[in-house]
């Protein structure tokens, strides 16, 4: 197979799995509540003139999305699991931190 067809069909895939993402994200459901992270997880904000022009829709409009993308806790408990004990620590009361590659 050559290089060109290689780079159409990634392009192709990657451009499918984008779609699905917002798709899946549309057709889901909201979550009211994360047990894992014991809080109550942000609903879709009220839309009015004044709060797109002030900026405070799209605040609320990205913490709605970050809480409530597909398969969140799948990739909550991924970013546990590799940033276990490798960013934060204390050590002889001197805080240290770690680059941890995201």
């Amino acid at each position: 197979m050559s290089e060109k067809n290689k780079n159409k069909i990634v392009t192709i895939l990657f451009a499918v799995i984008i779609i699905l993402s917002f798709f899946i994200n549309i057709i889901k459901k909201d979550e009211i509540i994360s047990i894992a992270e014991r809080r109550k997880l942000e609903q879709f904000p009220s839309v009015s003139i004044s709060q797109i022009i002030n900026g405070t829709f799209f605040n609320k409009f990205d913490k709605y999305v970050t809480d409530q993308f597909f398969e969140r806790e799948l990739f909550r408990k991924i970013k546990i699991n590799n940033t276990k004990d490798n960013c934060d620590y204390q050590k002889n009361r001197i805080q240290w931190r770690h680059i941890c590659g995201f």
